[in-house]
C-alpha cells in the first residue's frame, strides 16, 4: 500500500512539473498574449501586463486561461528606466484585472516587476525585463562569415 502511495505521489509531482517547464519567460514571450501585452507565470497564475500610454493593466488567469476574479486583490508595480525607479499602485478594476496609472510616460527601454495579492492567496510576482531590442538585419547580412561566403558565392558564377 505504501508503495502505491508513493506512486501516485511521484506521478502527481511529476504531471504539476510538466506545465511549469512549458511555460518558461522565453516561451511565454513568443505567445501571443490575449490582450497584446507580455505574458509571465507566477505562482498559480499568468499574469499579463499590459501598457498603454500612461495606464498599466494586470491581466491575471490561472494556467489554463481562465480569468481569475481581482475583487478585493491589490498589487504593485515597480517601472525602472536606469536608475529611476517608480512604484505604481493597482487596484481591482472588474473581472481579472488590476489597474493602475503612471504619472510619468513608459519607454521600450523600461523594466518592470509586478507584485499581485489576491484575497486568501499568497503574494506573487512576476519580472518584466525591458524588450530586446528587435535586429532588421539577419546573422547572414551582418558582415559576418556568412556574408563572405555569399561573396565566394558571387566570384565563382
Amino acid at each position: 500500500m505504501k508503495r502505491l502511495s508513493l506512486v501516485a505521489l511521484l506521478a502527481a509531482v511529476l504531471a504539476a512539473s510538466v506545465p511549469a517547464a512549458a511555460h518558461t519567460d522565453e516561451y511565454l514571450e513568443a505567445v501571443k498574449a490575449p490582450h497584446g501585452g507580455r505574458l509571465r507565470m507566477s505562482g498559480p497564475y499568468h499574469l499579463e501586463l499590459v501598457v498603454k500610454d500612461r495606464d498599466i493593466l494586470v491581466y491575471v488567469t490561472d494556467h489554463g486561461d481562465k480569468e481569475i476574479a481581482t475583487a478585493g486583490g491589490e498589487g504593485k508595480v515597480v517601472l525602472q528606466r536606469g536608475s529611476s525607479r517608480v512604484s505604481v499602485r493597482l487596484e481591482p478594476s472588474g473581472g481579472n484585472v488590476l489597474r493602475g496609472k503612471s504619472e510619468s510616460g513608459i519607454t521600450p527601454s523600461t523594466s518592470a516587476v509586478v507584485f499581485v495579492k489576491l484575497p486568501g492567496q499568497d503574494a506573487y510576482s512576476a519580472r518584466y525585463p525591458a524588450p530586446k531590442p528587435v535586429d532588421p538585419q539577419p546573422a547572414a547580412h551582418r558582415g559576418g562569415a556568412a556574408s563572405q561566403h555569399d561573396g565566394h558565392h558571387m566570384m565563382h558564377h
